[in-house]
């Protein structure tokens, strides 16, 4: 991937990013999820496991109830493609995946897509954000990944800053 080719088709993404800690990163997602309830939400992950708590924890009656699906490599491709199937029909509002599937698969645009943990090489954070072509991305990082975001401008991209204040986190 060339430099000047980089950021073609992401001039129409709004990108962000957020300071999160890792003790604050889970109920940062749900608060996030909550204030977005109109939204349509993709939230990438680094692996099947993260992936289906994620969708078992926010789809629980018993904890924030929200429509919610998953994709992920340990799932047949029947029920993957029922899962895109139900989120590009708005029947759920979130889908949870892996980045590696996220990278391949075709989704109606959504508003946001929340990259949850740890981020990819830059040529490959791109390609994910190209192929879901969000309205708007956030990516989470914690501190010590403050040099990520240089590597993000070396390839002319340039994120905003989301201020995280621990203060917010919602209480669950």
């Amino acid at each position: 991937m060339t430099e000047d080719s980089t950021n073609d088709n992401l001039s129409d993404v709004k990108l962000f990013h957020s300071f999160v800690p890792h003790k604050f990163r889970l109920l940062t997602l749900i608060g996030f999820i909550r204030t977005h309830l109109n939204d349509k939400i993709v939230v990438a992950c680094c692996n099947s496991g993260v992936t289906e708590f994620l969708k078992l924890l926010i789809s629980s009656p018993n904890f924030i109830d929200i429509r919610c699906d998953a994709v992920h490599g340990k799932q047949d491709e029947k029920h993957r493609q029922d899962s895109i199937k139900r989120f590009n029909s708005g029947e759920v509002s979130v889908l949870i995946g892996t980045s590696l599937l996220l990278s391949t698969i075709k989704i109606d645009r959504p508003t946001w897509l929340i990259h949850y943990d740890i981020p990819k090489e830059v040529p490959e954070e791109i390609q994910i954000i190209k192929n879901i072509h969000p309205e708007k991305f956030l990516l989470f990082i914690d501190e010590s990944q403050k040099k990520y975001l240089d590597l993000l401008k070396q390839v002319k991209i340039v994120t905003k800053e989301i201020p995280h204040d621990p203060k917010k986190v919602p209480p669950i």
